[in-house]
């Protein structure tokens, strides 16, 4: 029905649910290994496209951006797992 505000809080709670799960099941390592290959995949304009068919990227992402988003979790995990 376009309303913007209902789709973004269905994929944070989607996002929220993956993540929550995991890492709360000590498995920070089954996210690492998704945001490794999502990296992997982002490396190129196609597998950036796909990335965002899929809703794993923003639309208006680049490769870059895509990147220190990505990089930023994974930095954040790092920290998590030394606390």
């Amino acid at each position: 029905n376009g309303n913007v505000l209902e789709h973004k809080d269905i994929k944070h709670d989607m996002m929220f649910n993956y993540l929550y799960n995991k890492i709360k099941f000590g498995r920070k390592d089954m996210v690492q290994d998704d945001i490794n290959d999502m990296l992997s995949r982002a490396s190129t304009e196609k597998g950036l496209s796909e990335l965002k068919e899929e809703g794993f990227a923003n639309i208006d992402d680049t490769i870059d951006s895509f990147h220190k988003r990505a990089l930023g979790i994974t930095l954040n995990l790092y920290i998590q797992k030394k606390y």
